[in-house]
């Protein structure tokens, strides 16, 4: 995994990819 500083592009990229993982683990999830 690599380190991002936390800048605001840093914080951008880490939310974006947060919310890629809720919007498609999540169901696999619940479906499982």
């Amino acid at each position: 995994m690599e380190r991002i500083p936390m800048t605001a592009e840093g914080l951008k990229s880490l939310e974006d990819e947060l919310k890629v993982l809720k919007s498609v683990e999540r169901p696999a999830i619940i479906k499982a």
